[in-house]
Formats: structure tokens, sequence, C-alpha cells
């Protein structure tokens, strides 16, 4: 598993940032997809491998919180990056509380993007590394 690249979900109502992202993340060797609303994000989810969420808050019907607080509720090992044109504290706490593994606000580097994607991945691996000790020590 080591040299993994994270499978990456961008959901953003911005189509043409979402598609210079996956480029992006493309051209930098990490399987990426790209959703628009809720309905896209989880239809990706269910049919693609993704181990690190890209989550704007700003979306069309369900904002990127609720879209959170539903990730989280089905997979809550997911990590899940909220990105921000307008970077409230109240929303940041918000997001942090549901979740989120982080909060970036716009505008944001690819090389920014790419640590914090690296992070969160490198974050859930160890996360699931000690679950599966403890679940071990347990059954001994």
């Amino acid at each position: 598993m080591e040299g993994l690249k994270p499978a990456v979900l961008i959901v953003d109502d911005e189509e043409k940032l979402c598609r210079f992202l996956r480029k992006e993340f493309e051209r930098h060797g990490y399987p990426a997809h790209a959703a628009h609303d809720r309905d896209g994000a989880l239809a990706v989810l269910s049919r693609q491998r993704v181990d690190v969420v890209l989550l704007d808050i700003a979306l069309p019907g369900p904002n990127g919180l609720d879209i959170l607080a539903e990730l989280k509720a089905g997979r809550p090992e997911l990590p899940v990056v909220m990105l921000t044109g307008n970077a409230a504290v109240d929303t940041a706490v918000r997001a942090m509380k549901l979740g989120a593994y982080d909060y970036l606000a716009k505008p944001y580097s690819v090389p920014d993007l790419l640590a914090l994607v690296d992070g969160a991945f490198a974050h859930a691996r160890r996360r699931a590394e000690a679950e599966d000790r403890r679940r071990a020590a347990a059954a001994r």
C-alpha cells in the first residue's frame, strides 16, 4: 500500500474548477473524480474508490455542511476537507464539529491541496491501523 495515491472526490458546483482540479490531481498521479452536488457525490462514492473528499460549502440544494453530516454518518472514517470562498469562523467551527478533517478558504494552491489530501489520507490510514490493533488486542 506504500506509494498508493489517495483517490480524491472533488465536489464543487463550479464545473471549470472541478475540471481543473481533477486534471491537476491526475497529472500528479492521483485518481480523481468530480461531482457538482449531493446526488453526484453520492453516486461517485457508491461506485468508485474514494479516499479523501474535497467538499465546497456553497452548493445548490443541500449545502456542503449538510452533505458532510450525511457522509460522516455513512462513512465516519472518510476524511473530508471543506472548501469555501467565504471563510467565516462559525462555519469552520461547525464543519470541524461535524467531523471535517480540515477547512480551507479559497484561493488555495494546488501544492497546498496535494499536501492536505496526502495528510488527510495518512491520518485516516493511521486511525484505521490503530483501530485494527485495538480490535486484535480485544479479540485475544
